[in-house]
């Protein structure tokens, strides 16, 4: 049983003021005012993605955090997105902070590699994977001090 939800359903969920729904991602940006409050509020949001076993993208940047949920397994929004969401927005109420509020630009969606967390989601979405992995791929930057692995090409 698949639990996939709509866009409406998402919305209407109560706790989730701010959210938008943008293609098949729940997406808010939080005003943080500084870039310590930030990190505070990125910390929490790990420790509850942690705890759900459901993991968003997030986007810290000084004076905002942006957060962007969507189940990969069902290509779009699920219950555990809503669930998500309304632990991550009881989070910002608790430390006072407010989702921002403004228009977002078409740019601004992170489906089509805007700027709200877009350009590290949508780089990732679009690398290939290492060799091995159920997708296949050319190559993988591996963190070992300054240096990258250059995986072999795989066929095909």
């Amino acid at each position: 049983m698949s639990d996939a939800i709509t866009a409406a359903e998402f919305t209407a969920g109560p706790g989730v003021a701010g959210w938008r729904v943008l293609g098949r991602s729940a997406v808010v940006r939080y005003g943080t005012g500084s870039f310590a409050t930030g990190v505070r509020f990125v910390m929490r949001i790990g420790v509850l993605a942690e705890a759900a076993n459901h993991h968003p993208d997030v986007d810290l940047r000084f004076g905002s955090v942006t957060v962007r949920t969507t189940s990969h397994d069902i290509g779009g929004l699920s219950r555990r997105d809503l669930a998500l969401a309304q632990e991550i927005s009881a989070a910002a109420r608790e430390l006072s902070i407010q989702a921002d509020p403004s228009p977002w630009a078409a740019s601004d969606n992170p489906d089509d590699g805007g700027s709200i967390g877009g350009n590290l989601s949508a780089l990732c979405a679009r690398s290939p994977h290492p060799p091995g992995t159920p997708t296949g791929g050319s190559w993988w930057p591996v963190s070992a001090g300054s240096r990258r692995t250059r995986w072999p090409r795989s066929p095909g």
